[in-house]
C-alpha cells in the first residue's frame, strides 16, 4: 500500500537466503557459528537452571548492583562439560566478554559511543533449546546477508556492544550503525495504541493516503532545512539526508498527521477523490445517492466535498445533506427553526426559482442578487437564511454550488417542509 517494498526477502527472494529464521536454524548455520566460538575459548558452555540465574539476580539486585554472571559453569573442564552433555543435561552458550577494557563504535547520528565491558555480562547466544538469542541472530544474519548499514531505534543502542563483540570474535567488520530517536504520543510517553500506534493497515481503512503516510513518517525525527513539510516521493528520495536526523524523540501528532492527509485529498484529480472516497461509503448511502443524482451530479458533490476532507472514511458527513432523508433533514431543522419573519423571503426565492428556466448557479446568483435589491436586505442575511431553509446547517458547501446540486425539486420539497413549522 506504501509502495515500500523490499528489494529481497522471503517472498521475492534473493541471493543471500534463506531468509527465514527457521530455515536458518534448520541448515544449522548458528550453531556451526556457536561450535567456532566455542572452540576458539570465545564462548562456552552454561548448565545453571533459570532458578539459579534468578537467584543471581536476585542477589545482585539486594547489593544495589549491576547483575554480571558468575561464571560458574567457567570452571568446569572440557572433560566435565562433555560429560554433562554426554549426560542430556541442557545447557546454553554464552560469550565470553572480556573482563576489562572499552568497547568503542561509530555511530552515524551520535558520533563516538563508548561502553564499559566491565559492566557487560558474559550473554547468551544459544539457548538451552538450541535457538539463537536476538544479539546472537542479528549478527550471524548480517553477515551471511552482507548487511552494510544498520539502522534502528535508539533503544537499541544497548544492544550493539554485544552484537560488535560478537563481530570482532567472527574478525568480521561491523556494519555501519545509525540509532534513530523514538516515536512517542504527544504526552511523550511511549508510543502507545491510544496515541495512534496500530497497524498500518488501520490508517489505510480510516481513508489515510499512502503518499501522506509516507510523507508524515519522513519527518518523524527529520526536517527539511526550509522547515517544508509536503514532498513528493520523488523529492522525498532526493532530499531525504541522514545529515537533517534529529537526536531527539519525534512526536506522533495524529492532527498534523490529519492536516497533512486534508493537503493530499486537496490535490487529488477530483474523478481519483470521486472513486476513492466512495469506497468508504456504506451500500445504504451509495443506494441513495445512486437513486438520487447522476453520474455527472455525483461527481460534482464529491468535488465540492473534497476540500473539507482530512480522511476518506469522513466524506458521509458532508455528503448528509444530499442523501438524508426528509425525516432527518427536519429533525436537524428543528433544534432551531427559522423564525416567522424569514418565511416571505423565503417564498420570494420560491417564486424565482419557478421563474428560471435554466437552474445553475449563474441563475441563482442573479436570483439572490433581485432578492437582496427588491426586498432591502443585506446579501449575509439572505444567503445565511437560504443555507438553513435547504440544509439546516449553518455552515457547510459553498451555498451557490449546494443549491443548484440539490436541485429544485429538493429545494422546493424542503421549503414545503419547513413551511409546516413555521
Amino acid at each position: 500500500w506504501l509502495g515500500l517494498n523490499p528489494d529481497e526477502g522471503p517472498l521475492e527472494g534473493g541471493a543471500f537466503g534463506p531468509y527465514r529464521q527457521s530455515e536458518r536454524i534448520e541448515a544449522g548455520l548458528y550453531q556451526e557459528i556457536a561450535t567456532k566460538l566455542i572452540n576458539q575459548g570465545l564462548a562456552y558452555y552454561c548448565f545453571e537452571t533459570e532458578d539459579e540465574l534468578e537467584a543471581e539476580r536476585l542477589e545482585a539486585e539486594a547489593k544495589k548492583i549491576p547483575y554480571v554472571y558468575s561464571r560458574k559453569s567457567l570452571a568446569y573442564s572440557k572433560e566435565e562439560v562433555q560429560q554433562k552433555l554426554d549426560q542430556g543435561i541442557k545447557a546454553s552458550v554464552r560469550f565470553k566478554v572480556p573482563d576489562t577494557g572499552e568497547l568503542q563504535l561509530e555511530d552515524m547520528l551520535r558520533g563516538t559511543v563508548r561502553f564499559d565491558l566491565s559492566l557487560l555480562s558474559d550473554f547468551m547466544i544459544l539457548k538451552s533449546d538450541g535457538n539463537p538469542s536476538y544479539n546472537f541472530a542479528v549478527v550471524v544474519d548480517d553477515i551471511g546477508m552482507q548487511i552494510s548499514h544498520v539502522i534502528r531505534g535508539e533503544d537499541h543502542l544497548s544492544n550493539t556492544p554485544r552484537q560488535w563483540l560478537i563481530y570482532e570474535a567472527l574478525g568480521v567488520k561491523a556494519p555501519k550503525c545509525c540509532h534513530v530517536p523514538m516515536i512517542l504520543g504527544q504526552d511523550r510517553s511511549k508510543l502507545s495504541k491510544r496515541h495512534g500506534a496500530s497497524a498500518v493497515t488501520e490508517y489505510r481503512n480510516q481513508g489515510f493516503l499512502a503518499d501522506s503516510m509516507v510523507n508524515f513518517m519522513a519527518l518523524l525525527g527529520w526536517s527539511h532545512p526550509e522547515a517544508k513539510e509536503l514532498f513528493s516521493r520523488d523529492e522525498l528520495a532526493t532530499q531525504f539526508s541522514q545529515k537533517r536526523l534529529s537526536k531527539s524523540n519525534a512526536i506522533f501528532d495524529l492532527t498534523k498527521l490529519e492536516w497533512m492527509n486534508g493537503q493530499y485529498i486537496r490535490n487529488l484529480d477530483a474523478d481519483v477523490f470521486y472513486k476513492m472516497a466512495w469506497a468508504f461509503l456504506d451500500k445504504a448511502i451509495q443506494q441513495s445517492l445512486e437513486a438520487k443524482y447522476s453520474k455527472e451530479s455525483l461527481r460534482a458533490i464529491f468535488a465540492l466535498s473534497q476540500e473539507g476532507v482530512s480522511r476518506l472514511s469522513d466524506i458521509a458527513s458532508p455528503l448528509a445533506v444530499f442523501y438524508e432523508s426528509d425525516e432527518a433533514f427536519l429533525a436537524r431543522y428543528q433544534e432551531s427553526p427559522l423564525d416567522q419573519e424569514r418565511m416571505p423571503l423565503l417564498d420570494a426565492f420560491l417564486e424565482h426559482l419557478n421563474q428560471v428556466s435554466e437552474f445553475n448557479t449563474m441563475a441563482l446568483k442573479e436570483s439572490i442578487d433581485t432578492l437582496c435589491e427588491t426586498l432591502h436586505l443585506k446579501k449575509g442575511l439572505v444567503m445565511k437564511t437560504l443555507r438553513f431553509a435547504f440544509s439546516a446547517q449553518q455552515s457547510g458547501h459553498a451555498l451557490l454550488d449546494l443549491l443548484s446540486l440539490l436541485g429544485t425539486q429538493t429545494l422546493k420539497r424542503r421549503l414545503a417542509l419547513i413551511q409546516k413549522e413555521i
